[in-house]
């Protein structure tokens, strides 16, 4: 049985130094590695628990001098996140 993402990311960071975090984003890549993060959120989601939650978050997350923005959308039990500002967040 395959581990959920969060479990999974937890170890591979556990024990890390945040230069050790970093070196790796690096090395992967900053936009793979947010993207993996948000897709893992879309993975783990709970439908049932917001059947009934409408919200849109928005993230925007330094690196180095440049801010990424990634948008999470929750719409009665689905979400969809993406790269980019929300419309409304």
């Amino acid at each position: 049985m395959a581990q959920d993402p969060a479990a999974e990311l937890a170890e591979q960071i556990k024990g890390k130094s945040d230069e050790d975090i970093q070196t790796a984003i690096d090395a992967r890549g900053v936009d793979a590695t947010l993207e993996e993060i948000f897709k893992g959120m879309e993975t783990a989601f709970d439908a049932e628990k917001a059947a009934s939650t409408q919200a849109v978050v928005q993230y925007d997350i330094d690196s180095a001098g440049d801010t990424k923005t990634w948008t999470v959308n929750i719409d009665n039990g689905t979400i969809a996140t993406s790269a980019g500002a929300a419309d409304n967040p």
